[in-house]
């Protein structure tokens, strides 16, 4: 799986390798094996580190603990391109960007650019533990009935606890406050750069 240099995607021995950051893997080992790192924007160094077991490729459309990067729309659809060319998977964490972060429900919806494979947690369960990985019917075939379980898999109160901040996040309206608040605290924060140029370097998110 290739992965991009600034990532992270959790912290299981696997989710650490797949980030590949050094401060988070201090104390972690030995590294699980599979990952393979390059660096953010550089679709060369992609398509330079596709191999015979390359089998996906695993990004966050906006890097959290990277330093709140955007990955440019135009990047995502060549990786797009890409996996479909060599029949790979797409695969997205939007465990940070996810339910209505970015003012669109996934954060993909906002570049156009779909995965086959998309992992979210956080703000689903609105402060109460929960994570659901979603696929495509093509690439998620291979998981049939019994092939994946967890303890505490589906259990009554995540579920209704993910039900409630459904209906809140998708009720009419919502959404498009986010998206007002968004540009308003933008505006404001660019007056702040403007004010104190020496300070403030640059607002993104």
């Amino acid at each position: 799986m290739i992965t991009f240099e600034g990532a992270f995607h959790g912290r299981t021995l696997a989710t650490l390798a797949a980030g590949g950051q050094k401060k988070y893997l201090e104390g972690f080992g030995p590294v699980a094996a599979g990952f393979d790192q390059v660096p953010l924007g550089d679709i060369d160094a992609v398509q330079a580190m596709i191999g015979p077991e390359t089998a996906a490729i695993l990004i966050e459309p906006i890097q959290g603990e990277g330093g709140v990067r955007v990955v440019p729309t135009p990047f995502l659809r060549a990786l797009r391109d890409l996996c479909d060319q060599r029949d790979l998977l797409l695969v997205f964490d939007e465990v940070q960007t996810g339910i209505g972060r970015t003012g669109a429900f996934f954060a993909y919806e906002r570049t156009g650019v779909v995965p086959d494979v998309m992992g979210i947690a956080k703000a689903i369960g609105g402060g109460f533990p929960l994570g659901a990985c979603l696929a495509t019917a093509k690439a998620g075939k291979g998981m049939t009935a019994g092939t994946h379980g967890s303890t505490f898999g589906a259990n009554p109160l995540a579920m209704a606890a993910g039900n409630a901040v459904l209906d809140l996040v998708l009720a009419p309206g919502f959404l498009e406050q986010v998206r007002r608040s968004a540009i308003l605290f933008r505006q404001r924060l660019a007056e702040i750069r403007d004010r104190y140029p020496t300070v403030v370097a640059d607002i993104r998110g």
